[in-house]
């Protein structure tokens, strides 16, 4: 599941601090803490604009 690799993810060092944005087609209520608790940077549900996710995308990256 999505919740088991964000976890996988944040428990590797190489990808700890990678941005994770939990992206879910049916969310359910307690989802998006769930996906926080987790590891997720940002959570969104569909349908969503594709210039929220560019936005959040942005936000997440680092600065270079």
């Amino acid at each position: 599941s999505g919740i088991e690799a964000t976890r996988a993810l944040r428990a590797e060092p190489s990808t700890a601090a990678t941005p994770i944005i939990a992206i879910t087609s049916f969310a359910l209520s307690g989802d998006e803490q769930r996906a926080k608790e987790a590891g997720a940077s940002a959570y969104l549900a569909k349908p969503y604009s594709p210039f929220v996710l560019l936005g959040m995308i942005r936000q997440l990256s680092p600065e270079e």
